[in-house]
């Protein structure tokens, strides 16, 4: 029985993402993102990469442009990667404070209820928090991104190819 491959090709995350080869070889090299990769026991095997790969990568990149210390990156980019199709939306943020990480509504409506449980307890018990780091990701922006960059490449299965 042959093995339906989804998700894209190391060549096809290049073109999406506008990511070099030695960024992406760099990423794997950190553990940032980690493709899987099929057959070839001798030669070069097949690398795929997921939808949510392709969106962490364009995350990494726009953390990293805001000086967002490398642990911190590692830890949202595992997050999106372990999310639902229904998690990831373009009406939510992705946000990080501290060692906490939740989505919100892009309205923030939703946030007072969403704010981590340590962080609510404090306040409660009067502990001065004297500071917290507060990253906010706009998960529309990359989507778009993204998909504007596979319509004007003419990715032309682009829609069946996402899986999580």
């Amino acid at each position: 029985m042959i093995q339906q491959i989804t998700g894209f090709t190391r060549q096809e995350t290049i073109q999406l993402t506008n990511c070099t080869s030695s960024r992406i070889a760099y990423l794997e090299k950190m553990e940032l993102i980690i493709p899987t990769r099929y057959g070839a026991i001798r030669g070069k095997p097949t690398v795929i990469f997921s939808y949510g790969q392709l969106l962490g990568i364009q995350a990494i990149r726009e953390l990293r442009l805001e000086d967002v210390p490398l642990p911190t990156v590692k830890r949202l980019i595992t997050f999106l990667e372990n999310a639902s199709y229904a998690d990831i939306s373009k009406d939510k943020l992705l946000i990080a404070m501290n060692d906490d990480i939740f989505w919100t509504q892009k309205d923030w409506s939703d946030f007072a209820n969403n704010i981590p449980k340590s962080l609510k307890k404090a306040s409660k018990e009067n502990k001065n928090i004297s500071w917290y780091i507060l990253i906010v990701i706009p998960m529309g922006d990359i989507i778009d991104e993204i998909f504007n960059t596979a319509k004007k490449i003419n990715f032309q299965d682009f829609q069946q190819r996402i899986t999580y």
